[in-house]
């Protein structure tokens, strides 16, 4: 894309999963929390965004990104002279010419709809957007709820003007916010946001990119769905535990608990210990419907046997992972989130740590990427483990032979 599309888009982009994504949503509110300020979360709804896009604005936006001539005529070819009509039983409407939307489940479909949405990252230079196809957030933060409801309200005034410019629209009922603040940092003051002068709805907790984020972010609306879904699980194999082959019960349990458990980690793994410890128990119990054990009896071997990272390592294990393929693949997407600096000291030693930690004063500086991976990287080495002379199957190992914390 040759830096056209705007760093803030994430869909549709090689190396940019919505894990990322949210990383960085994660990252910016972790960082305003630390620094003991109010964070507002905007999550914007828009009405059919893929069905609304006007064929003349992407004509003049792609001609703006230097696409013109052969090129735009193709384009311009491509989504002209499609038509459509409706039918309700024998009743068929007139047939009329398509002038708005890109094909969805095409190639260029997403790449025209980045293109499309790409300036509203613009509209205001003291927000960070987190856009992913047609999901966009608006962050921004400040010292007190007064200035937090100012701001947010004149960011929302500029979105206003831009999805007129755009004829794109809102839905006010579905776009909701959160404040997020500290456990100990409180206001008396209330926050209104209004767009269009209808009020947006604050709200304490909302599901983004299939990740729950809490106005404290602790992450424990995350954790109780993950134990919901991971729930059904543990009734279906309770129920045909005598009557399910092995392969079938691993199957499920793939399904229905490791895919839940696996999605987007490097997000709400960073969650306490009390809410860790839940997940774990009922791994343990799942596991034991597997391979048939007693109710109480224990499941440590089965974690080295078959070769299975329990939930208090797995954060470190895909951490660490993804730093070795970036290492690797010289794709630096959590290596420069982290921003590490490397230890320098006059007086070195061989007992002295690669990397330096940044200051923290909070939980929440705690769960940081800038502090987490440094932190990860110098445990495994002061264990006289360098993860550059490692496999990942090694890794994987050592953290399966390492004890809970």
């Amino acid at each position: 894309s040759n830096n056209i599309i705007n760093d803030s888009q994430y869909g549709f982009r090689k190396n940019r999963s919505t894990e990322i994504a949210l990383i960085h949503q994660k990252e910016y509110i972790l960082d305003k929390l630390e620094k003991n300020k109010f964070v507002l979360g905007i999550f914007v709804d828009f009405t059919k965004a893929f069905d609304c896009i006007v064929h003349s604005i992407l004509f003049r936006k792609l001609d703006l990104c230097g696409i013109r001539g052969h090129a735009l005529d193709l384009i311009k070819s491509y989504l002209s002279h499609r038509k459509q009509y409706v039918q309700i039983s024998n009743f068929q409407s007139k047939t009329r010419d398509i002038t708005a939307g890109v094909p969805q489940g095409s190639i260029l479909g997403p790449l025209l709809f980045n293109i499309y949405i790409n300036d509203i990252a613009n509209i205001d230079d003291q927000s960070r957007f987190i856009i992913y196809a047609d999901d966009t957030t608006i962050l921004l933060s400040a010292d007190t709820h007064n200035e937090l409801s100012s701001r947010g309200n004149n960011v929302l005034g500029k979105l206003e003007v831009w999805t007129k410019e755009n004829a794109l629209s809102v839905n006010v009922n579905k776009t909701k916010a959160i404040i997020f603040n500290s456990i100990n940092k409180k206001s008396d003051t209330l926050v209104h946001l209004l767009y269009k002068s209808q009020p947006v709805e604050i709200v304490r907790s909302i599901k983004s990119l299939g990740v729950y984020f809490t106005l404290h972010l602790q992450w424990n609306d995350h954790v109780h769905n993950i134990l919901l879904k991971a729930s059904r699980a543990v009734g279906i194999l309770w129920r045909h535990k005598s009557v399910l082959p092995l392969k079938a019960k691993l199957a499920i349990y793939h399904a229905l608990f490791l895919s839940h458990l696996n999605y987007c980690t490097l997000v709400w793994a960073t969650t306490t210990k009390t809410n860790l410890r839940k997940i774990s128990s009922l791994h343990n119990k799942i596991l034991r419907l597997i391979y048939n054990l007693p109710h109480r009896h224990t499941t440590d071997h089965l974690f080295s046997e078959h070769e299975i990272i329990n939930v208090y390592h797995l954060y470190i294990y895909r951490l660490l992972r993804r730093y070795k393929i970036e290492q690797k693949k010289r794709s630096f997407t959590i290596t420069d989130i982290a921003s590490m600096i490397r230890y320098q000291s006059k007086y070195p030693h061989r007992h002295q740590p690669p990397w330096m930690l940044p200051r923290i004063r909070t939980n929440y500086g705690q769960q940081k990427i800038t502090y987490q991976l440094p932190l990860q990287l110098n445990r495994l080495y002061s264990s006289g483990v360098n993860i550059a002379d490692i496999t990942l199957s090694q890794l994987r190992q050592y953290l399966i032979n390492t004890p809970d914390n």
